[in-house]
């Protein structure tokens, strides 16, 4: 069945032809297009073999009933739009449909189309509804699947973090120390000595990077741009990667709780330009402007679909993205992003000045 974008498709099953006919031309200049049948058994053919949007069955049909034909759609379709016509205003009738599921009860003959045409279009709207209320159900699970392997993702990799430096230096450390203790020579106590204590300035550099990592004290010492500076600085040091940068002072527009999330966006965004964008250079930049700040990090990397990372129904949705944009939600914020197949990315991030959780003061 051929239809237009805006088009409502509707199974008509109604055995009375002129009542049918006179429906269909009706319903055509309400831009519906409907498929008329006239028996149960004949809907049931055509509703397993076609797409529609809606379907309008009356009570008495022969063998197999409009109630039968709703029962049949129930079984694997709970909630498609279905309405019930009968020529009868028959109470226990209308209530038995409801309870099978109907979402309306007209009673015929029509005193004007709009009496159909408005319980279809609330019947589709409902259906709709539903529909992308279980999309977004599906979706909020699997965000939530997410973040809980994110989290023990992170939890798995500081234990390993602090297992394998701070908890093997220590423990060589100590080591080191009992030797010192049991020696007796004064030249190789002060080696063992000096050992110890290079362990420990070691430990020391461990221990402030998993800090950084955590959450950097200069972040709410000294501001986000020296963060920032700070974050670069480190990656550059530990990272086949150019990076370009200008920060202005942007701190005094900024809550705390703004601070971290940017900073928590701008080390997010420069990971995935590493990691995934494959980048050779990446610049980046904060600033204030016409009562904004601005965050912007662009990379020359492989780029992507915006849509498809983008989109909740995508299988490549980017859940590091949609974690920044839903930060950025609750502070007025919002992210643009730029970027195609083979031309790099630009990610650009705004706050109003001062934002705060849920509103934003001038």
């Amino acid at each position: 069945m051929t239809n237009s974008a805006h088009e409502i498709r509707m199974l008509l099953v109604e055995d009375d032809l002129e009542s049918a006919k006179s429906m269909g031309v009706m319903l055509k200049r309400r831009n519906v297009a409907v498929r008329h049948v006239v028996s149960g058994e004949e809907a049931a053919a055509v509703f397993d073999a076609d797409v529609f949007d809606v379907i309008v069955a009356d009570v008495r049909l022969g063998d197999m009933t409009g109630m039968d034909v709703l029962r049949m759609v129930r079984k694997d379709n709970p909630d498609f739009p279905f309405i019930i016509l009968t020529a009868y205003d028959n109470l226990e009738t209308a209530i038995q449909a409801v309870q099978l599921g109907a979402h309306d009860y007209i009673i015929k003959p029509l005193l004007s189309i709009e009496t159909l045409i408005e319980p279809v279009k609330r019947a589709i709207g409902h259906y709709n509804l539903v529909k992308e209320n279980g999309a977004l159900r599906g979706r909020l699970r699997k965000l939530a699947s997410e973040l809980l392997r994110v989290e023990e993702k992170e939890r798995h990799r500081l234990a390993s973090d602090l297992h394998d430096s701070v908890g093997q230096s220590l423990a060589l450390a100590k080591i080191k120390i009992e030797q010192a203790m049991d020696e007796a020579n004064p030249a190789s106590r002060e080696l063992y000595i000096a050992e110890t204590l290079n362990i420990i300035e070691q430990v020391i550099h461990e221990t402030r990077t998993l800090i950084f990592d955590l959450s950097p004290p200069i972040l709410y010492d000294l501001g986000i741009e020296c963060a920032l500076d700070s974050l670069v600085v480190r990656t550059m040091k530990t990272e086949p990667i150019r990076i370009a940068y200008k920060f202005e002072k942007v701190s005094q527009f900024l809550s705390p709780e703004v601070s971290v999330v940017l900073f928590r966006a701008a080390r997010e965004l420069l990971f995935n330009a590493i990691k995934y964008a494959h980048a050779e250079s990446v610049s980046m930049s904060i600033y204030s402007n016409d009562g904004r700040v601005h965050l912007v990090v662009e990379d020359n990397g492989i780029g992507f679909d915006v849509e498809s990372v983008t989109s909740y129904s995508s299988e490549t949705f980017g859940y590091g993205l949609f974690s920044i944009r839903e930060r950025l939600n609750n502070y007025e914020g919002t992210m643009t992003i730029d970027s195609c197949e083979g031309k790099g990315t630009k990610v650009s991030l705004v706050v109003p000045s001062n934002a705060k959780n849920g509103s934003c003061g001038a």
